[in-house]
């Protein structure tokens, strides 16, 4: 069964590097806060991937993140503060390498796919 993933990425250079990395994954992979919306609104996701910094948007991926109910990692150029570590444990700092990004995807779902089966 292929995982289902909704990427939410300002840049459209990283979204084409995206598109080219997620290759084995059925991955949507927007640009804004409303095309993820829609996406979002249309199918269940089985892990979306969230730049936390989006330019241009007021609110941000963080906006999105809290209003989602799938397992979210968040994409970041920036230093997550404590309490947002606490919170978000399933994030990737940029710039990272393509192997990096697929096995902290892989790490990301296979702990919440342990988590719906009861796994421990």
């Amino acid at each position: 069964m292929t995982r289902s993933l909704l990427v939410l990425e300002d840049d459209p250079m990283t979204r084409i590097l995206y598109k080219k990395i997620l290759q084995e994954y059925d991955a949507v992979i927007v640009g804004t806060i409303d095309e993820a919306l829609v996406k979002l609104s249309e199918k269940k996701f089985d892990l979306c991937v969230i730049d936390l910094l989006l330019e241009g948007d007021k609110h941000g991926g963080m906006y999105l993140a809290k209003l989602i109910n799938s397992p979210v990692l968040l994409a970041t150029a920036i230093e997550l503060n404590p309490k947002l570590m606490e919170y978000y444990k399933n994030y990737i700092r940029k710039p990272f390498r393509a192997k990096e990004f697929l096995l902290k995807i892989e790490e990301v779902l296979n702990e919440n796919y342990s988590v719906s089966q009861g796994v421990e």
